[in-house]
Order: C-alpha cells, then sequence, then structure tokens
C-alpha cells in the first residue's frame, strides 16, 4: 500500500524545486495561475488539494501532472539522465529519428520518449536491444562521463539547431530537460 503521506511530502518537494529551477517566487505563481497568494502557498505546503490548480502548475511548467505528483524527488529523476543524454547523444551522431530507432530497435516510439526525458528506467532488454543497435557496451550506455559530456555539449547543440525542424514537441521537451541539466554540470 502506497504512503499517501510521502507522496504528499515529495509533492511539496517537486513543487518546492520547480519554483526554486525557474526562480518563480510564489506571489509570481499565484499571479500566473490566476489563483490567490494565500491558496497558492497552502497547495504548496501541501494544507489545500486542487486538482484545477495543479494542472495549472503543470501546465505553466510544461510537465505532465504525475511528473508533480510522483512519489520520487524530481532531483532524484537527474541521476536517471546519464543514460538519456547517452542515448540522446547516439540518435543525434547516426542522424536517426525516433521512428528509425523504434523500427530498428522494436521499442516503441513512446517508450523512448520516455527513455529520453528520464520518465522510465530502461530494464535489461531495452538496454540490450539499443546497445546492439549502437554497437556499445552498457558500460558506456549507462556511464554518467561529464568530460565526454562536456566534449559533446557543442555536438548536441550543432545538430540541434540544424535539425530542431524535425523534432516534435515532446522530443523538443526532452531536449530542453537535457540542455537544463548539462548546464547545471
Amino acid at each position: 500500500m502506497k504512503d499517501y503521506h510521502k507522496i504528499e511530502e515529495t509533492m511539496c518537494d517537486n513543487l518546492d524545486e520547480l519554483l526554486d529551477r525557474k526562480g518563480i517566487s510564489i506571489q509570481q505563481l499565484a499571479e500566473l495561475t490566476k489563483t490567490k497568494q494565500p491558496t497558492v502557498y497552502k497547495f504548496i505546503n501541501g494544507s489545500y488539494k486542487c486538482v484545477i490548480l495543479l494542472k495549472k502548475i503543470a501546465d505553466l511548467f510544461d510537465v505532465p501532472t504525475d511528473y508533480i505528483l510522483s512519489d520520487v524527488r524530481i532531483s532524484d529523476r537527474c541521476k536517471k539522465f546519464a543514460f538519456s543524454s547517452n542515448l540522446f547523444r547516439l540518435i543525434e551522431r547516426d542522424k536517426l529519428t525516433l521512428k528509425q530507432l523504434s523500427k530498428d530497435t522494436d521499442i516503441p516510439e513512446h517508450t523512448l520518449v520516455l527513455l529520453l526525458t528520464g520518465d522510465l528506467i530502461p530494464d535489461s532488454d531495452i538496454l540490450e536491444k539499443i546497445s546492439y543497435r549502437f554497437d556499445i557496451s552498457l558500460r558506456y550506455l549507462l556511464s554518467d562521463n561529464t568530460d565526454e559530456d562536456v566534449n559533446n555539449f557543442n555536438f548536441v547543440l550543432r545538430s540541434m539547431k540544424e535539425n530542431i525542424f524535425r523534432y516534435t514537441d515532446t522530443q523538443k521537451k526532452a531536449l530542453l530537460v537535457l540542455l537544463k541539466s548539462n548546464m547545471k554540470k
């Protein structure tokens, strides 16, 4: 059985972290969501539940509501981005679309999107398929080699600029998440 108190606590932490990352105050959040400031304050502290306000906040930050409601802290999710970042680099290196990669690996496109955004941790079957497709070791695929990240960052930016028209809105969101996580390193 889920510990709903823990989920509520994590939701509050996730909201605080989103506000900190965006540099948005509670007052600004109230204005942006057209909600009274005391209501927003109570919501963030977990003493007021409102699905509509949750949806407004999720839309404002361009994240799904379950991203905020997750029982996993946002900062803990960033640890998953080593795989996501490596997968993104490999896709760019081979100039693949998600449709092509899906066909090559027999991994559904929506699963690839979740992998790229860090919202899904790959299982051994997925790791094996991706490793085989790109002819790389599992060690490389899962490594968080920050020196290599720095060296490849400019390549990724150039490649994104050249190919941005090919990306779907969901892929663009995944790219923004990856860029933000790389910029904080």
